[in-house]
């Protein structure tokens, strides 16, 4: 299964090293492992094992539900509109 991982370090000696697979017909995530700790302590360590299952992205909705999409449903938010360079 194809797969890929990463090794983040932030400012403060956390470190997370984290391992995705992924189904090849699919391209969805099947596995998530993750392995946290800290410099300081390297033998305690936090263990993440999960395994997904029937994921299903891009779900077909009905020509009949409508959604709100103005921007007086968006109470509580502060709208930025940003521009690329």
């Amino acid at each position: 299964m194809p797969g890929f991982g990463m090794k983040l370090q932030d400012r403060e000696g956390s470190i997370s090293e984290t391992l995705f697979t992924f189904d090849k017909q699919t391209c969805y995530p099947v596995r998530m492992k993750e392995v946290g700790y800290s410099i300081d302590s390297p033998e305690e360590k936090i263990f993440i094992d999960q395994r997904y299952y029937d994921l299903d992205f891009n779900l077909n909705i009905e020509d009949t539900v409508c959604f709100n999409t103005s921007t007086a449903s968006l109470m509580g938010f502060e709208i930025i509109d940003m521009q690329p360079f």
